[in-house]
This record gives structure tokens, sequence and C-alpha cells, in this order.
């Protein structure tokens, strides 16, 4: 609800639904409310197959808490229709209108799935406000939610099976303008940054962090899981190589490179690899103080961590630059990780992997921030996000954006995406994370887009092959290959089968399996469609193999090499090269190709 609406003040609301459809209300009514509060209606008036619901609302509602809800149940099958709101004030000039279109998609009627990798919000509105001791609309989509696999997210809940956390953000302060008075760090010209010197806070004769420590935010928490959002890197303020330029920051800096006293000039051009690390050291320094203050507070207390995630060794560089966060350094003083990891690129998977690989505790990545720029409503792209990950071996995600935001094609994708996690959840047991033996060649749209990985049972000598498509429009072709030298894995042929279609992969239609040569000279064929996911279970068997127990439908490698073969001539043909001026170009569908004299 807009908040140029006043709390102060009384309003009319009309509500227009299909006959069919029953309404609750449900506002916050007062800022210290606990629970939101469920209006009735004033009046409830029937005419042209609707119904009309009347609220007179009076002053104290909080009109733009995120909780407000209005929410609907249809008493008979409706697949598409509409809730017309009406606004009414003392001054009729202010009146205005909105329209909500509805779709209804079919209910889910499979079992809620029940293995180890569970779902998480981050915002746990309008659950985390509503009263679910009285039987409501409320309490009924609650179920429905853990149905689809969500355990646990901010806040205490009184109900089974939630597990709930507290975020700590709001006592641990480090910009020096967020409400109480922190020593300001410095630009590398002198100037204040907005960012509070870290050098003072981590002193802690200096007792700035035993100050917030006592602040009543830190007492009566009912939730075992701590959770503090550091993010000093937000607005660009956090670049490592802005802040702080001190006198006492760069003593500290010389005193552990063994360096004299540097100008901040000095240290940038010189020296300025060492510095970002001194940055990150810092910051996990910054953590382990808060960490000892909390359990000195709580000794039972869960600190988890919520940063940003680890990079991909290839970016790792710009990326310590950039953000001066380091979950390795972080990790003696944390008891989880909860890594906002938002990219919607291939980013995302690379730094899944690391932080898999890299981090010994507990693991729940985040996986938007529900606001802007960073939330993308793609039910299908965050299907793979969640197959990678438990493919990788995290245990459970949370959404940013949380059940406030969930319509049901998120939640439909939730519950199937899970139910098909449980299914393949017995094939990682006895296998671990192998990314050195087999390769990508890439294929017509799979640069950028197509990501793989690989885990590999040792007893049994499975192999499991992993894929996504992260591109929206494009099919995107691949071979999955294994490397020369690791011919000593692969001693006999190989049944391949797709796991989540159940289809057969044979190498054409004479033949059930791959031999060991055909493994090495050819590979394995990927065809994916947009969004797609692929996980190839490759398992040893021995010559003249029958795969006559498979489910009977079969995909042919041949068939795949094919339709690529036919649609990069397709694409050439489309796309006719030119020359001029003594140079030849033609756009292939990896992009333009360019031929100067100096090239022919």
């Amino acid at each position: 609800m807009s908040s140029s609406v006043p709390s102060r003040e009384s309003v009319i609301l009309n509500v227009r639904v299909p006959e069919a459809a029953t309404l609750e209300l449900h506002l916050l009514h007062g800022g210290c409310a606990k629970f939101q509060k469920l209006f009735v209606p004033e009046k409830i008036e029937q005419y042209n197959q609707e119904k009309a619901y009347r609220y007179q609302l009076p002053t104290g509602i909080i009109w733009n808490f995120i909780g407000n809800a209005l929410f609907f149940n249809e008493n008979a099958p409706l697949k598409e229709y509409s809730i017309h709101l009406e606004f009414e004030f003392a001054e009729p000039a202010r009146n205005f209108q909105r329209e909500i279109q509805v779709q209804l998609r079919p209910r889910i009627t499979s079992p809620a799935p029940t293995g180890d990798f569970q779902l998480y919000s981050w915002y746990s509105y309008p659950i985390l406000r509503l009263d679910l001791d009285q039987g409501t609309m409320g309490k009924d989509l609650m179920k429905l939610w853990q149905d689809c696999g969500f355990r646990g997210g901010n806040g205490n809940l009184n109900i089974p099976d939630w597990s709930g956390y507290c975020d700590i953000s709001n006592v641990f302060h480090y910009r020096h303008k967020d409400g109480i008075s922190l020593p300001a760090s410095q630009t590398p010209d002198g100037n204040p940054a907005p960012l509070a010197c870290l050098s003072v806070l981590n002193d802690l004769d200096s007792g700035f962090l035993q100050g917030m420590q006592a602040s009543e935010r830190l007492t009566g928490l009912k939730t075992k899981r701590l959770v503090y959002d550091y993010e000093p890197y937000a607005g660009g303020a956090g670049w490592v190589t802005r802040a702080c330029f001190c006198t006492r920051c760069r003593k500290d800096f010389a005193q552990q490179e063994g360096l004299p006293l540097l100008s901040a000039k000095e240290i940038l051009t010189q020296h300025e690899k060492a510095w970002v690390r001194f940055r990150c050291r810092q910051r996990a320094e910054f953590i382990k103080n808060i960490n000892a203050l909390i359990k000195k507070t709580n000794p039972a207390a869960e600190f988890y961590l919520c940063s940003m995630p680890l990079p991909s060794p290839t970016d790792a560089e710009r990326f310590y630059k950039e953000y001066g966060i380091d979950l390795k350094l972080c990790e003696p003083f944390v008891d989880g990780h909860m890594p906002m990891n938002y990219s919607p690129s291939l980013d995302f998977y690379y730094r899944q992997l690391q932080m898999a690989l890299d981090l010994k505790k507990p693991l729940y990545p985040v996986l938007d921030n529900g606001w802007g720029a960073n939330f993308h409503y793609q039910p299908e792209r965050s299907r793979g996000q969640l197959l990678a990950s438990a493919f990788i071996g995290i245990k459970g995600i949370y959404f940013g954006a949380g059940l406030m935001r969930m319509d049901a094609a998120w939640l439909e994708m939730c519950h199937q995406t899970l139910t098909a996690i449980d299914r393949f959840q017995p094939l990682l047991d006895d296998s671990s994370i192998e990314q050195k033996t087999w390769t990508m060649q890439k294929g017509l749209f799979a640069d950028g887009n197509v990501f793989t990985m690989t885990r590999y049972q040792e007893k049994s000598g499975v192999w499991l092959l992993f894929s996504v498509n992260n591109s929206p429009k494009q099919t995107a072709f691949a071979q999955l290959r294994p490397n020369q030298d690791a011919e000593k894995l692969f001693s006999r042929n190989y049944a391949v089968r797709e796991f989540f279609s159940e289809r057969q992969l044979w190498p054409d239609k004479t033949r059930t399996a791959f031999s060991k040569s055909e493994l090495f000279d050819k590979g394995l064929p990927l065809q994916l469609p947009p969004f797609a996911c692929s996980l190839l279970v490759c398992r040893p068997v021995e010559e003249g193999f029958s795969a006559a127990e498979g489910s009977g439908l079969v995909t042919y490698a041949s068939d795949l090499r094919s339709a690529e073969s036919n649609l990069r001539e397709q694409l050439e043909n489309q796309y006719k090269p030119r020359s001029e001026f003594g140079m030849s170009s033609r756009m292939l569908p990896e992009g333009l190709e360019l031929q100067t004299p100096s090239q022919t």
C-alpha cells in the first residue's frame, strides 16, 4: 500500500470479486502490534454474479508495511478473474481505484518433498505478522508454503518445523552515520568517507563494539541463529581502494607487511594488491570481534555471516578489490555462511561451486535480495540454480524476496524441483565433486550460457554429469568429453541415461552403450533448450550390454549431432559473408568473424 496514505487517516476500502470468492483482509494496525489485525467487512453485497466487500478502516493503520495482505479463496472453479479495489477518502478528489488480474493454476496434489535440501525465506512476511493460531486463510497458505519445501526464515514462529533466525544488522554498525557516533574512515586525500574506521572499531579498548553489544536489540532474542548482514561495499562506499587511509590504518598495514609508513598514494601505486588483502583481513577481524561478543552474551548462539560469496579463481583479483570480503578469512569466526549470490549469469554457478569446495561451515546462499535490479522473477532460471546447488552438495537456499513475492508458478517450481532433488539425492551418496576429468567442448550458443559439473562414484565407477543452460532464449549445444590424461579411470563401455527425462542416450540406433574410445573421441552430446538442465548418469557396463530394462525412451547421440550441424549450416546460410576493402566478414552464431589481409 502507498505510504501517501497517512496512518492517522481513516479510509473506506471497497473490494469487488466474483461471487465464488471469499476474502480476508489483514493489516498492521499500530506500529507496536505483534500481529496484523483481521478486519471484518462492514457489509457484503451481492449483485451481477459479484460480491462487494465494504471495509471501514480506522486511523492507525500502517499502510506501507510490506506484510499487509488481502487473502482470497474460491469456492468454485475459476480460471481467470479480476479483483477491483476502490479507496474512498474524506476528500473525494483523492479517491483512487486499482484492478488486479488473477489467473488460477491447478492445485498441487502430489506429496510434499521430504529430503534434506530445504528452502528458506529471508523476508518472511506476511506470515511473520499473522496469528497462525487462528483458523485463517493465512494458516492455509502457510501449509502450502511448507508443502512446497519452505522450512524457515526471518523471525520466530510458534509452529512445528520452522527454523527461524534473527537479523542483528541493526546492532553492530560499520558506517559512521548509522545513528551513533563512530569514527569516520578517510579517503586517500584525507576527506571523511561513509564507513567507520575499522582500526578503531577493531580496537576493543575503544569500547565501540562493546557499546553496540549493550544495545537492547541483542537481548531477549528467541532464535538460536543470529545473522549479520555485512555489506560495507554497498553503494560503492566500501571499495577497499577508497578508505580507510588514516594514519592508524596505514601504520597497521606497514607493520603487517614489514614496510615503512607510506602515504595513500604510495600504497595504491606500489602495494595495491597487498593493501586489498590487508583490508580483507581487517574486515575478517571485525567479524571475529562481533562473534566473540555475541558468544560472550549467548554461548549457544549460531552466528551466520551474510555477505558477498566467494569468487571464481579467474575473477578473484577484481572481486576482492571491489568488495573486500573473503569468506575464507571469515570462516574461522562464524558458525555458518549465508552469502548473497545474486548474479543471474554463469557467475552464480561458479561462485556456488567455489564456496562448496572451499568452505567447510554450513552454507545457505541467498539467491536474490527481493528488490530492484537484483530481483529476477524467473522461476525457470531458479529451477536450474536449485538443482545445481543440490548437485554441488549445498543443503539449502534462502530466497531473498521471500514468501511475499511468490506466486503459484514459483511455488510449483519449488515443489517440482525439490521433488526432483529428492529423487537424485541417493545418486550423490558416496560420490565427490570431480571437475578435472571431463571438459565441455562448446557448441552453438554454449559460450556464456552452459555450465557443467561432475561427480564421481569411486566404488561403482559411475559418472554424474550435470549441465544447465542459463539462456532464456537460445537452445545450446555442447559435447562432454573426458580428458586424455584421465584414461586410466575409463576401462569399459558406458551406458548413459538422462535422469530428469528418464531417456536413455545411445550412440546411434544400432548400439546401446558408448565405447571408451568413443567417449574420448566424440564425447557425449548435449542439446539444452532455454533454462534446461540435464543430468547424465554414465554407468560402466560389460561388452554386449542390452538396455532393454530401461524405460524404452531413447535419444540418439547421432541425432543430436546432426541437429546441431543442420542448425549451424542454416545459420551460416542465413548470414552471407561480405567482402570489401580487402577484408571479409561473416556473422556466425558465436558472433562476427572478421578476416583481414594479415590473417589470410
